[in-house]
């Protein structure tokens, strides 16, 4: 199955991938500033194509991202680098909810992408609380390695 959907999914290039990044990013800016973030870490382009989301990979994906939001600083008001912007002078820092909803954006981005994709298919798109297994195992994790961060390094 895995080869089929690679085969049957758009690139990262394609006009449908390229259409659902621009519904993406039109929903929230600053969800899209943090996934382009942590894309361009990776040596990746921003849109997500299906074939990167096959089997275990949207779970990898989102691990890896937990790990990336969860061992850095963000401003509450941030660009597409992840610093203040010239015209704030605000030190506050994103807290865990806000990353929390943002993750959970990108995670609605990948239904889009791969609408028929196991871990999610058969969850209620009009449920806000319908997500995968995977990220109610993430999300407490997530919490202590931000709590963690937190304490250590922002006092």
């Amino acid at each position: 199955m895995a080869a089929a959907v690679a085969a049957a999914s758009p690139s990262a290039s394609s006009p449908t991938s390229v259409r659902l990044f621009v519904h993406f990013i039109q929903g929230d800016q600053s969800a899209y500033n943090l996934w382009s973030a942590y894309r361009r870490s990776r040596d990746l382009p921003a849109p997500i194509a299906a074939g990167e989301l096959i089997d275990e990979s949207a779970y990898e994906i989102i691990r890896d991202l937990c790990n990336f939001v969860s061992t850095r600083a963000i401003p509450i008001n941030f660009d597409e680098n992840l610093q203040r912007p010239a015209n704030s002078d605000s030190t506050r820092m994103l807290k865990l909810d806000t990353l929390e909803k943002y993750i959970g954006k990108v995670i609605k981005y990948f239904r889009e992408v791969y609408p028929d994709h196991p871990d999610w298919k058969d969850l209620d798109d009009n449920d806000q609380k319908a997500v995968p297994e995977w990220w109610k195992m993430l999300r407490p994790k997530l919490k202590r390695a931000v709590e963690r961060y937190q304490t250590t390094y922002e006092g």
